[in-house]
């Protein structure tokens, strides 16, 4: 049994493109669940949807891999419930979770941009008085006396 989460797309035609890619999945053979893009954030809620039945692996369905937002995170998902799974998309492209890669690649990937964001984060707050000062004085010398 396998659990599908559909983001987005059709079912029939992710299951047939993955059939092409190399894996083959029968559809009576899954729980298919539609889940909204923002619902992949809400972690409680989906590891108890992939704990509810003993699943052999988790296929996160979606229209296009490429432009697919929060892959990370689905990786994530796999990583804690040690399930295999695919993120599978209606032109065949299927991206594999490997432990290996998650672990060497993703996870630095996410630490990285985790890094550089709240970098960005403090220099703008720190950044901010100044310019609102600099802006202020502006706006005082410009006014009509």
């Amino acid at each position: 049994m396998h659990i599908l989460f559909l983001i987005s797309g059709n079912t029939p035609k992710i299951l047939q493109e993955c059939a092409l890619a190399g894996v083959s999945i029968d559809k009576n053979d899954v729980d298919e669940i539609k889940l909204e893009e923002k619902g992949i954030a809400s972690l409680g809620r989906v590891l108890h949807l992939i704990r509810q039945k003993p699943y052999k692996s988790i296929i996160w369905g979606c229209r296009d891999v490429r432009f697919q937002r929060f892959q990370s995170l689905m990786m994530v998902y796999m990583f804690l419930t040690s399930k295999s799974g695919i993120i599978a998309d209606e032109q065949g492209m299927v991206r594999r979770y490997s432990l290996v890669s998650f672990l060497f690649r993703d996870v630095p990937s996410m630490f990285l941009e985790l890094a550089v964001g709240l970098f960005v984060v403090c220099f703008a707050f720190t950044r901010l008085p100044f310019l609102r000062r600099k802006l202020l004085a502006k706006q005082r010398q410009t006014l009509p006396k």
